[in-house]
């Protein structure tokens, strides 16, 4: 049973193929733009005396924080484009 199942997943051209896929790719995406919509109100807290750490943040804290998702993208984003070629 379990190999029909299995043989019937991985067809090509079957639907729950492309369901799969998309919520892949949507995951990392919906992370990415919550991590940014998270910074932005976030900025005065973290750079608060009164904040959730032991220190206020400083801006390069912050600009590292900003930039660290962006470095990601480029590194990652080359090779994620040559596997989807696949």
């Amino acid at each position: 049973m379990n190999f029909i199942i299995t043989k019937l997943m991985w067809q090509n051209g079957t639907r729950i193929n492309q369901y799969l896929f998309a919520v892949i790719i949507t995951i990392p995406l919906l992370s990415f733009g919550m991590v940014q919509g998270w910074l932005s109100p976030m900025l005065s807290v973290l750079q608060s005396s009164e904040g959730p750490a032991p220190e206020p943040f400083s801006s390069t804290d912050i600009s590292w924080m900003t930039s660290v998702t962006y470095i990601t993208a480029i590194i990652f984003g080359a090779p994620m484009g040559y596997l989807t070629d696949r």
